[in-house]
């Protein structure tokens, strides 16, 4: 599914790749077997969205009006299929690792949906004609909408404050974009039927680990407001999960 990160070898001898943290520039790999600490409920299967074609950056015109100007064929496709069945919504789309992903779902026909507040994304780095939207992923109020205006059946949260240093400095900063905010959109996504939730984490969690390299048993120690505040939202996700029914992956 991704083009990037680890591939594990699945039942039925499938293989699937998992994106590293947005800090780890690779896998961490012990002997022959990557090692990602992949915590799940969620069947070890890829799941496919059957899209309608045609996509804007910009659907209803009021975010990037440069893409506005389309014409011709694509522009004509786009107002006769503007009914959108399904869709992923990918937090944080417009940073590093988050653009790769958008790319890789347009790439395979599905059709990702962008919400990124570009505190530290670009727009260069999202495909044209992919919907954006420039928000707070902790407001309800404004996510909600978007959830139920394109269908969304999965969140892939990439969406997160990741600098150790400045956590120590702004560790309350922290604790509402990484912790705070999830914790909102985990809800938000509950509520509004979402099936599917991938949650981006960090190495950061696991601190100061006694042996490297370290592994999934590796136990959980951060030691920086960063690495706290993503393993807070672990714990929310995990539990919320369990208590509603989400499938989700770590």
């Amino acid at each position: 599914m991704w083009s990037s990160g680890c591939t594990r070898n699945l039942s039925g001898g499938s293989r699937r790749t998992v994106l590293p943290s947005a800090d780890t520039a690779a896998c961490i790999t012990s002997g022959d077997t990557p090692l990602n600490r992949l915590i799940r409920n969620e069947p070890q299967r890829t799941s496919s969205v059957v899209l309608g074609t045609g996509f804007d950056n910009t659907p209803e015109g009021s975010l990037f009006r440069s893409f506005k100007q389309v014409e011709g064929r694509f522009h004509r496709e786009f107002i006769l299929h503007k009914a959108i069945a399904m869709a992923i919504l990918i937090t944080g789309g417009a940073g590093y690792i988050g653009s790769h992903m958008v790319y890789e779902l347009a790439d395979r026909g599905e059709q990702p949906v962008v919400i990124d507040d570009f505190s530290s994304g670009f727009k260069w780095a999202i495909p044209s004609r992919v919907p954006v939207f420039i928000e707070d992923i902790g407001d309800q109020r404004r996510v909600a909408p978007l959830i139920a205006k394109y269908g969304i059946s999965e969140i892939i949260h990439f969406a997160a404050s990741v600098a150790v240093p400045e956590s120590v400095a702004e560790p309350l900063r922290y604790y509402r974009n990484n912790t705070a905010n999830s914790r909102n959109l985990f809800e938000i996504a509950i509520r509004s039927g979402v099936q599917r939730f991938i949650f981006s984490s960090t190495a950061a969690v696991y601190g100061n680990p006694p042996a490297n390299p370290v592994t999934e048993k590796t136990p959980v120690a951060p030691v920086s407001p960063y690495g706290s505040s993503k393993f807070m939202a672990e714990t929310m996700l995990r539990d919320a999960a369990r208590a509603h029914g989400l499938r989700y992956v770590i």
